[in-house]
């Protein structure tokens, strides 16, 4: 099993942003496309809960990698 691309969206957005780029990818290429938390299908941040795109998201990455046993991502 060969690891997927990791898709990460911007601010605001989500995993959908990835919807019309992924047919144009070879046909063998794995994408993992994520909403980072607060967006798209993600649950949402508690009510006055800071959230801090950069660093949130390498938690996430890391929770990911770890999750699949991944050595580098």
């Amino acid at each position: 099993n060969k690891q997927p691309l990791i898709a990460i969206h911007g601010w605001q957005d989500n995993a959908g942003t990835w919807d019309k780029l992924i047919p144009l990818l070879p046909a063998n290429t794995s994408v993992l496309c994520i909403d980072l938390p607060g967006h798209g299908l993600s649950s949402p941040y508690p009510t006055g809960m800071v959230y801090y795109i950069f660093w949130d998201g390498i938690v996430l990455l890391r929770r990911i990698a770890k999750y699949f046993k991944w050595q580098k991502i």
